[in-house]
């Protein structure tokens, strides 16, 4: 599976998932950081990642 890792991922989460088999994409190295979510959405699409959700406890 590839994951591709919004901005806010900590970089020790891809240094966790890699080992394990999985491809790692970082959203800042394929995208602008301002993009859109339609643009990360059909950028992760394209390669057919998953995406991690981010979950606001507030």
């Amino acid at each position: 599976m590839t994951f591709l890792l919004e901005q806010n991922v900590p970089g020790p989460i891809a240094r966790v998932i890699q080992p394990t088999g999985h491809e790692v994409l970082r959203l800042r190295d394929h995208l602008p950081i301002e993009s859109s979510d339609r643009a990360v959405l059909a950028a992760a699409a394209a390669r057919k990642s998953g995406l991690r959700r981010k979950i606001n406890f507030t």
